[in-house]
């Protein structure tokens, strides 16, 4: 969409998909991820990404569930839009 390409980098609200949106599942409950940030990932500062925006994304429940923090923990992720990789399903992609 034109006007999501022109959101640019930003903390909060909701994601502007730059295809289809992809929104990452807690491992733990099966609840939607808290939306963090999506950053423009410039090609002149990050020549070797595979795409043109990073959606960054957290568990955020009201119980607590450990290991959010940790890389392969399935309670975080980062999707990355246009992406020649397919959707993920295991939330451990960061």
């Amino acid at each position: 969409p034109p006007d999501a390409e022109r959101a640019g980098t930003r903390f909060g609200g909701q994601p502007d998909w730059l295809t289809t949106a992809q929104w990452p599942l807690s491992r733990t409950s099966g609840n939607p991820m808290r939306f963090l940030c999506q950053v423009d990932l410039d090609e002149r500062l990050f020549p070797a990404a595979s795409g043109k925006r990073a959606f960054i994304f957290i568990t955020d429940e009201d119980e607590y569930i450990d290991g959010i923090w940790e890389p392969e923990g399935g309670e975080n992720c980062v999707v990355l839009q246009p992406s020649d990789a397919p959707l993920v399903v295991d939330t451990a992609c960061v």
